[in-house]
């Protein structure tokens, strides 16, 4: 009777992988300028999957009607949290930038001039800053005018991100 059951409570999980593994596919095949169709398009193909493996499982468990709606609607709204959590996953590398400089510009009360922007995200402002904080926080040290290793977990962790954005989005 309820040999279907781990299927039936997998099935959101199955759909997210799914849905990444699409996501991955075709970011890589359609390479253009805005990662967003691959995202959007990819989802799809998830919520197919979350329906099949429930219905694969309610049908292994030979479940009830009311069980066929209880079940189906749980892995629905739990592949869309899902779905919803992954695309922000990989929306969140796309637009921190861009909330930084929103940022910026709501502090000073929605008023700065183009050239101050420009000038403090150029290339050389923003590697300042984000070595000024690896050495504020211990991740480099300073010697004699160099830069050296300090703390190894910010590293391990960068690492493990890169690798997912390289694997997310080629």
């Amino acid at each position: 009777m309820h040999d279907g059951y781990p299927l039936v409570v997998l099935a959101a999980v199955v759909g997210l992988a799914v849905y990444c593994g699409f996501h991955v596919l075709l970011a890589r095949l359609r390479r253009t300028s805005s990662p967003y169709p691959a995202l959007v398009g990819s989802f799809i193909p998830g919520l197919l999957a979350t329906i099949g493996a429930t219905a694969a499982g309610l049908l292994a468990m030979h479940a009830t009607p009311s069980d066929w709606c209880g079940f189906a609607c749980l892995n629905l709204v739990t592949y869309g949290a899902l779905g919803w959590g992954y695309f922000h996953f990989v929306n969140l590398s796309i637009a921190s930038l861009r909330i930084r400089v929103l940022e910026e510009l709501t502090e000073q009360g929605g008023d700065t001039p183009t050239g101050h922007l420009l000038a403090r995200y150029n290339d050389e402002h923003l590697i300042a800053t984000r070595i000024e904080r690896l050495v504020y926080g211990g991740h480099l040290r300073v010697d004699a005018g160099r830069y050296l290793d300090g703390k190894p977990y910010f590293l391990w962790t960068a690492r493990l991100f890169a690798g997912l954005r390289r694997l997310i989005l080629g």
